[in-house]
């Protein structure tokens, strides 16, 4: 895949989950994919947060930043590694209280082997440029190359192949 097929893909991924499991907390994230360097296996998103996201404070939650490190994580790795995929670890470092109303999310994936994928990323503030957070986790193969899920979402994909 090209790079805008792989936005493409991402984008798929977040609308057929809204589309067949809207009561799920990731129908509801408000998540886009808007750049990728594949040749470092960089993914970017855009995360917008609602009202529904923010704690009494009026800080995004901690729990939906965690959230949203690990929903991205787990679709970048079914992207860049072709299979479905579960979390192993993950660890997340607030580093200042999340106000904002936008914010880009980058994830690099520093390992994307045959069993398991190691991913670090960052949500920076996308009006300030600060860093909020950061996150390690590591990700695991189910082996799911023909599940019915995997086999719905390539041919939706198709539509979108460049030739």
């Amino acid at each position: 895949m090209n790079s805008k097929e792989v936005i493409a893909y991402g984008n798929l991924i977040f609308s057929s989950i809204k589309e067949k499991n809207p009561e799920r907390i990731s129908a509801h994230l408000n998540l886009q994919m808007t750049a990728c360097d594949l040749e470092n296996n960089v993914l970017e998103y855009m995360f917008i947060p609602d009202d529904w996201c923010r704690n009494p404070y009026n800080q995004v939650h901690g729990g939906i930043t965690c959230s949203v490190f690990d929903y991205l994580g787990g679709a970048g790795s079914s992207i860049l590694g072709d299979d479905l995929f579960t979390t192993i670890d993950l660890m997340v470092t607030y580093l200042k209280p999340m106000y904002g109303n936008k914010y880009k999310v980058v994830m690099r994936f520093t390992h994307v082997g045959s069993r398991t994928l190691n991913c670090t990323g960052d949500m920076i503030d996308a009006e300030t440029g600060v860093v909020c957070a950061t996150y390690m986790s590591s990700y695991m193969h189910l082996n799911a190359q023909g599940s019915e899920m995997l086999r719905e979402l390539n041919q939706e994909f198709e539509q979108f192949r460049v030739e």
